[in-house]
């Protein structure tokens, strides 16, 4: 094995070099976000979700200034120890040039993810090369599961250009055959994800414990926007 720019690289296996998460139970506003910054240089790798980390994202919140203190809550902590088994445990695979690559939409309980090959002969098929990731936040109030799917694809697409030129084999979106159809005749955002995309599309995930796991989002093939105004009281809220 060697390492290069903190990674330890073997023949099949990439993974950090050896790496302790030593933190102190009061941390700055400034401490906080080196932390959270490592952990993100980490994830795409190591597979940690969005929202495993969601209780160090809501220590973000509050004071602005950088010398703040944000205690860490128990929650935090538990967030903390779920990276450090990551970084332990986990691992990513180089790519194996012989192997298609493919693109799979999978929902987690807050935002889909994820890059990967699968190779028959390996007694664990599904080699994840890495794992792609929604912003914590989102753009807007109101962000729906096409829009999610829509930036996925548009993300992986682009990783994949930039790792091998080429778009994914096959992108595998969680939906029904009718659900599929659907935004692909009416959803315009997902139309614009998958612009000249020349590849295959399939709604079957692959037969793995990790996508059986994980399960499906329900999408309905309807939409509660309208192209034209509704002739009724118009209703502003608060949402804040």
């Amino acid at each position: 094995p060697w390492t290069y720019l903190g990674w330890r690289i073997t023949q099949q296996e990439i993974s950090p070099q050896p790496l302790q998460l030593e933190v102190k139970d009061t941390l700055t506003l400034h401490e906080l976000q080196k932390l959270l910054g490592t952990i993100n240089w980490l994830r795409p790798i190591l597979g940690i979700a969005t929202e495993e980390l969601h209780p160090l994202f809501v220590l973000l919140m509050g004071d602005s200034s950088l010398t703040s203190n944000r205690s860490l809550t128990a929650e935090a902590k538990q967030a903390l120890d779920i990276c450090a088994k990551a970084i332990e445990n986990r691992q990513g695979r180089r790519r194996n040039p012989e192997l298609q690559i493919c693109l799979a939409l999978v929902p987690s309980r807050y935002q889909p993810f994820a890059l990967f090959q699968w190779d028959q002969t390996e007694k664990d098929p599904l080699l994840i090369l890495e794992w792609h990731f929604l912003p914590h936040t989102p753009p807007k109030t109101v962000w729906t599961i096409n829009e999610m799917f829509a930036k996925l694809v548009i993300k992986g697409r682009g990783r994949l250009q930039e790792l091998d030129g080429r778009d994914p084999a096959i992108i595998y979106i969680p939906a029904t055959k009718d659900n599929l159809d659907w935004m692909l005749a009416e959803d315009a955002g997902f139309q614009a994800a998958l612009a000249s995309f020349d590849g295959d599309i399939s709604v079957h995930l692959p037969k793995h414990r990790l996508c059986a796991e994980i399960g499906n989002l329900p999408l309905k093939a309807t939409t509660r926007c309208r192209n034209e105004p509704v002739k009724d009281l118009t209703v502003f809220t608060d949402a804040s």
